[in-house]
């Protein structure tokens, strides 16, 4: 079994993170997806 890169993982999480922000989405509303990107 391959693992991800868990750098590119928090990189594309803080991503997220800062694209939610922009429309006015809570980082709580999203966190649950956050989570399951650092599992893939």
């Amino acid at each position: 079994m391959t693992r991800g890169d868990p750098i590119a993982a928090s990189d594309l999480a803080d991503q997220l993170t800062t694209a939610a922000e922009k429309p006015g989405i809570p980082a709580d509303q999203i966190n649950g997806e956050i989570e399951s990107v650092f599992e893939l």
